[in-house]
């Protein structure tokens, strides 16, 4: 099978994406006005300083959200770690870089928490967002953050995952994402 990406969409990624191309149209627009002033002084250096500041961080956060999604290849799945660290902004780190081999996956559950993909607790985060969690035949669990991931897109992961694992001889007790999902949700309401 050939390699696959899924990328992030929902309404908060949406908005999270407004706000940074907002921020970068308000920082050019700034950039502009200064640049085209005839009587440069202090106050037009600082709006210089400031403009160019806010672009490049900009378009490094816009760069980086764009490059966010499940990739899917021939032998597994991986899902690469937040940027938060590498960029230095006040931004908390959730999804770790996650390696999953189709022929290794014993089962798939999804589960809520607001803790990160280690399970480690993350500061300051009291939402529970949704995981799919992966429990491979050694043991081991890796979890995929699906928070800004839509309703659709979170049964077309299990799905794929579900496919290319029987493509590899794994053949899943799992009937679909759509069924695992709508478990997941009547769970979910029990308890609320």
């Amino acid at each position: 099978m050939k390699k696959y990406k899924i990328r992030p969409l929902s309404i908060l990624r949406g908005v999270w994406l407004f706000i940074w191309v907002f921020f970068i149209v308000i920082s050019l627009g700034t950039l502009i006005f200064v640049l085209t002033e005839a009587n440069f002084n202090l106050f037009h250096c600082i709006g210089l300083f400031f403009s160019l500041i806010g672009l490049t961080i900009g378009l490094i956060v816009i760069i980086l959200e764009i490059n966010k999604g499940i990739e899917f290849e021939d032998n597994g799945m991986k899902v690469k770690a937040d940027n938060a660290d590498k960029c230095g902004l006040l931004i908390r780190k959730i999804q770790y870089n996650t390696d999953i081999v189709y022929s290794e996956i014993k089962n798939i559950s999804i589960t809520a928490s607001n803790k990160d993909s280690l399970g480690q607790t993350v500061k300051h985060v009291f939402v529970n967002m949704p995981y799919i969690v992966f429990k491979c035949k050694d043991g081991t669990e890796k979890a995929v953050n699906v928070y800004y991931f839509n309703k659709k897109q979170k049964i077309a992961i299990i799905d794929e995952v579900i496919c290319r694992a029987k493509n590899k001889g794994n053949d899943l007790e799992i009937e679909s994402g759509e069924k695992l999902w709508d478990k997941f949700y009547s769970e979910k309401t029990k308890f609320n």
